[in-house]
């Protein structure tokens, strides 16, 4: 199950997901909105592990996601929300509710999955793909490094979709296969405020696992990296 809220603020020219995620905070000067929204804790220190939490953006909306237990979350915090934005921007807030089912399957064939904006980095300096400044650097990388640099993408793939298999209280399949990486496409995402950014990589995919509802994966899925669909 999964729960998500299109924010709308007309005025708005947002770039990026931080820069939407960071107007929703601002529009709740007095703290009404529980920090684990922004995968923070009480003294607004980030928290470890993943997040049932994720932001993403349009130029004039925030997309704020729940997925498993924080979908019912997301629904009771909606007044909250909306209260909140509205004092902010001086009219009623516009927010659409949407809703559907976020399931992990095994088909009986290997099927084309997709990813987009997996960040591959730990850290601005303490990884080996942190070069990657473009497609020349990516082909130059997978030609030179390609074995290892495939099992670290598939690593964070799999540990990631682990990972959202615990948030949704299901268990990863046994008999799940993942393969047949192909990477096209390289880029970056800003890490915090310091600008600092950490590289991504989009591609596909071979699997029988179906992917229904958000998927995210890898470092930054609480603010729409690492997005995985089938």
């Amino acid at each position: 199950m999964f729960t998500r809220l299109v924010i709308h603020s007309p005025k708005a020219n947002f770039k990026n997901t931080d820069d939407a995620r960071n107007w929703l905070a601002a529009c709740d000067p007095h703290r009404n909105l529980p920090p684990i929204l922004f995968h923070r804790n009480q003294l607004g220190q980030t928290l470890n592990g993943p997040s049932a939490f994720r932001f993403n953006f349009s130029e004039n909306a925030v997309i704020l996601t729940g997925i498993g237990p924080a979908s019912e979350t997301l629904n009771e915090l909606l007044p909250v929300i909306r209260d909140v934005v509205s004092e902010s921007v001086g009219t009623v807030a516009q927010i659409e509710i949407l809703s559907g089912a976020c399931n992990l399957q095994v088909r009986p064939k290997l099927g084309l999955c997709k990813f987009s904006r997996l960040v591959i980095q730990s850290g601005p300096r303490n990884s080996p793909w942190v070069s990657i400044r473009g497609k020349d650097d990516l082909y130059k990388l997978l030609n030179e490094k390609s074995t290892e640099f495939l099992d670290h993408t598939k690593k964070i793939l799999v540990d990631g979709i682990k990972a959202q298999c615990d948030i949704l209280g299901m268990e990863y399949p046994q008999d799940a296969v993942l393969g047949d990486i192909v990477v096209t496409k390289s880029g970056s995402v800003p890490a915090n405020k310091k600008s600092i950014y950490l590289a991504t990589i989009s591609g596909t995919f071979r699997s029988n696992l179906h992917f229904e509802g958000p998927w995210n994966v890898g470092r930054l899925h609480q603010k729409g990296a690492g997005a995985i669909s089938s």
